[in-house]
């Protein structure tokens, strides 16, 4: 696909380079999920966010080569100390 800088191509680079500094956060619980599995987060970028009642869900572009959804819990069930 050849790109031809319109305002839609760069919005949407815009949006990519963002999801992807978010996941370099330190306290990003999407990059330690995908760390966890074995994924380098380095050139990963976040195409799809549904956040549903208890749970968000991301579908992942990873390395540029392969999808990983991820379905991430938003309250935690142990007990506080």
């Amino acid at each position: 696909m050849k790109l031809i800088g319109s305002r839609m191509e760069s919005d949407f680079l815009k949006e990519l380079t963002q999801s992807s500094d978010a996941l370099q956060e330190p306290g990003s619980i999407l990059r330690k999920a995908l760390a966890a599995e074995g994924h380098d987060t380095k050139t990963a970028y976040v195409l799809h966010w549904i956040p549903e009642q208890l749970e968000d869900l991301y579908t992942v572009l990873i390395t540029g080569s392969y999808l990983v959804d991820v379905e991430i819990a938003k309250y935690d069930n142990s007990n506080p100390q």
